[in-house]
């Protein structure tokens, strides 16, 4: 028994010798090789970290940026919907006021016709007039009529 003690405590002074020659030679660059991959750990951990940040700040400038962007657009949008209705109110206001300055010029001139028309029935009821004059008075009377229809033509085109 002794002897397998010994053995076994041969075994265990060699082993122990043997890791510490491991140790004596390989331990301290295995430690600071240790050393250094446990601070770059850190470092990407930390840069990891940075990065998330950094990306959540963007994000949220963006969205902040585009917020404002979307309400200066809407802005813009408004005033030039608002500019398009006040020219659009003035345009009509204006095609109203024409409208009615030609209706007044045409009851004008329809009444002016009438009025013609009546003195040249009076003149006509008072006279004996022939088939001849009576035709041309019509025909002067047609002529006025078509060169009244023109020029409210005209007035309908500018």
């Amino acid at each position: 028994m002794s002897n397998k003690k010994n053995t076994s405590d041969t075994q265990i002074e060699m082993g122990n010798d043997l890791d510490q020659l491991r140790n004596i030679l390989y331990g301290n660059q295995a430690r600071a090789t240790e050393q250094r991959l446990n601070e770059m750990e850190a470092r990407l951990e930390d840069i990891n970290q940075e990065l998330k940040t950094n990306l959540d700040n963007q994000i949220s400038s963006l969205s902040g940026l585009t917020d404002n962007q979307f309400k200066t657009v809407e802005e813009k949008l408004a005033q030039t919907n608002a500019n398009f209705n006040q020219r659009l109110e003035q345009q009509i206001s204006d095609l109203r006021k024409q409208l009615a300055d030609f209706r007044a010029e045409s009851r004008q001139r329809d009444s002016d016709l009438r009025q013609e028309m009546l003195t040249l029935g009076a003149m006509l009821d008072k006279q004996k007039t022939g088939r001849s004059e009576l035709g041309e008075l019509l025909v002067e009377l047609g002529q006025q009529l078509q060169q009244n229809a023109e020029n409210t033509a005209v007035s309908n085109d500018n």
